[in-house]
């Protein structure tokens, strides 16, 4: 029986159902069945956790992620009208990222910034919609020799894309297409 615990709603009203880990943990990802893609749900208790373990399960599935080390760190910066398209976006450059130039992300340490209505005096901001995402990533570049290639993911989809918000935190959704 689906728990209101067990729920997660979106900005939009959108309810994903979501059990995260019979375990407890608070932070997370996992793939699920999604035809001729792969579907990756990531959880935390925070949308910077949330979003961390996304990246997480990305890199997961391109490589077996246990063989990539901390060895250098990079900075990205992305920006969108929503959190669910900073999701979108965030994902889409570190495969940008692996893409053009092998680099794969051990870990990230991210800090969200949701938008602002106003800017000083009352004035309506430029880019009061924007959603920014700023990350110290860790991670190395792509070694034949020491990393074994796992899926190759070719985008990120905006099918099935969702964040949401519930008692144990935010649950993020999104669509790899394969």
């Amino acid at each position: 029986m689906l728990m209101l615990e067990d729920m997660f709603f979106t900005r939009q009203g959108a309810v994903i159902p979501f059990n995260p880990d019979a375990s407890g943990q608070t932070r997370g990802h996992r793939v699920f069945d999604h035809t001729a893609d792969i579907g990756l749900e990531a959880w935390g208790a925070t949308l910077e956790e949330a979003f961390a373990e996304a990246a997480h399960g990305l890199q997961a599935i391109i490589v077996l992620h246990d063989s990539v080390c901390s060895a250098s760190a990079r900075m990205v910066q992305v920006t969108a009208a929503d959190e669910a398209a900073l999701l979108v976006t965030w994902l889409s450059e570190l495969l940008y990222l692996f893409d053009t130039g092998g680099w794969l992300t051990a870990a990230s340490d991210i800090v969200i910034q949701a938008p602002s209505k106003f800017a000083a005096g009352s004035a309506l901001h430029a880019d009061a919609g924007t959603w920014r995402l700023s990350a110290n990533c860790s991670g190395e570049l792509y070694d034949h020799g020491r990393h074994e290639l796992g899926v190759g993911v070719k985008a990120v989809s905006y099918h099935q894309l969702a964040v949401g918000y519930g008692h144990s935190g935010v649950c993020a959704r999104v669509v790899l297409d394969v």
